[in-house]
């Protein structure tokens, strides 16, 4: 374990347990822990409680796909509902990009959010709160039912190889029972075919 100037401990990936002891029994102990980054071997299964996330590729004719080719718009799909029945409050969906990919902004841009082309048609019915799109990940905040609800947004294929599609993350913000890790699956990305 090793301090760096700021005060932070750098704490090895293979410790398992910490203990924690005041010097003297008048001063006050403050600890937070955070974790992260990415998991070094991508889990091929889904993991969680008491919801499910379905994610899917589809290309610009409605067709699901399990390859792509660069230079094409894609829209990805999430149905994000719960399975014991209950309704959840605050539940962040963080979708982490496809490698190899990148959001296709609104082109028209008022009353929309910024860098997010959700489809607000009959290809989303997810009544979102609000959006947090960041460079590598978007972040959904809606409130979820048994029902299953729709959200689709629009992607571009900008760089061919085989890539791992993440999992998408659902967390809810009061309930610390309840969560779910998506599994992570294949996607190539084609060059297109020359004519």
């Amino acid at each position: 374990v090793k301090e760096k100037e700021s005060g932070e401990w750098l704490i090895p990936s293979n410790l398992t347990q910490i203990e924690l002891k005041r010097k003297e029994n008048n001063t006050s102990l403050f600890t937070s822990f955070a974790l992260t980054g990415f998991d070094r071997e991508p889990k091929n299964s889904a993991q969680g409680r008491n919801i499910i996330i379905e994610k899917s590729l589809y290309d610009s004719e409605g067709n699901k796909v399990t390859e792509a080719i660069q230079g094409n718009d894609y829209e990805l799909e999430l149905i994000a509902y719960t399975v014991n029945g209950s309704e959840m409050e605050n539940v962040a969906l963080v979708d982490l990009m496809v490698p190899g990919f990148e959001l296709q902004p609104n082109r028209d841009q008022r009353g929309k959010v910024p860098g997010v082309n959700i489809l607000n048609d009959d290809r989303t019915d997810l009544k979102l709160d609000y959006i947090d799109a960041r460079e590598d990940r978007v972040i959904f905040y809606s409130n979820l039912s048994s029902i299953k609800r729709k959200l689709r947004y629009k992607v571009k294929a900008t760089v061919s190889g085989i890539f791992k599609l993440p999992g998408t993350l659902a967390d809810p913000m009061y309930d610390r029972l309840s969560k779910y890790l998506g599994p992570t699956s294949g996607l190539k990305v084609n060059l297109p075919s020359v004519k």
